[in-house]
């Protein structure tokens, strides 16, 4: 399938689930309308359902972000236990966790929970986009894409040690990508990180 047509496929998709979607011809799009924040693409259910990818810039740099946030749609239409886990019992990991990262102060137990939940969706995520890529034979590298997804995937651990989001994704920087397995892992190997990876995220993400 070309890139062109999984934008329409995705258009279908989301006019039969009723969400909104944005595929602005721009490098970034603002985050739930908001020009302080640009991002490359999101999937919200709350307050309103949208899904977005900025696709102004090449195919290969947008068409994985399309992927990863399609699938984030494809957990909430399923009713996927983990993305509803994001908001359980009164408590929003996903606000929780930002409002941490901008510095609220919260309790060990708390924003590990926030981070942990979110983590546990983005693993689901990550594998859901490499059976979509191989489903309808996306013009995606998979190997490659997995050891990207890995990269992320763990950041999410290195995030408890650091305490802050990266100022560069990990998945943009080769000594970090040429140490990542080029396939998943048991759920439970993400929850740690070896010092020598822990560093390797501290030089060259901050």
């Amino acid at each position: 399938m070309s890139p062109d047509e999984f934008i329409e496929l995705l258009k279908k998709e989301c006019d039969t689930h009723g969400v909104k979607y944005l595929f602005p011809n721009t490098p970034k799009v603002s985050y739930r309308g908001s020009e302080h924040m640009q991002v490359s693409g999101y999937f919200d259910d709350y307050p309103e359902l949208v899904l977005a990818c900025a696709v102004g810039k090449p195919v290969s740099e947008w068409i994985e972000i399309a992927v990863h946030e399609s699938c984030h749609m494809d957990q909430w239409s399923d009713n996927d236990e983990l993305w509803s886990n994001i908001r359980k019992d009164g408590i929003d990991c996903d606000k929780g966790m930002d409002d941490w990262l901008g510095g609220k102060e919260f309790l060990v137990d708390e924003y590990t929970h926030f981070v942990r939940t979110m983590q546990l969706v983005e693993i689901d995520c990550e594998k859901r986009s490499v059976k979509k890529i191989q489903a309808l034979e996306l013009p995606i590298n998979v190997e490659n894409y997995i050891k990207k997804a890995n990269s992320y995937l763990f950041f999410y651990t290195v995030m408890l040690h650091t305490k802050k989001w990266c100022e560069k994704p990990p998945y943009s920087v080769p000594e970090i990508i040429n140490v990542m397995p080029g396939h998943f892992l048991p759920v439970d190997e993400y929850l740690s990180v070896s010092d020598e990876i822990l560093k390797l995220y501290e030089q060259n993400c901050y």
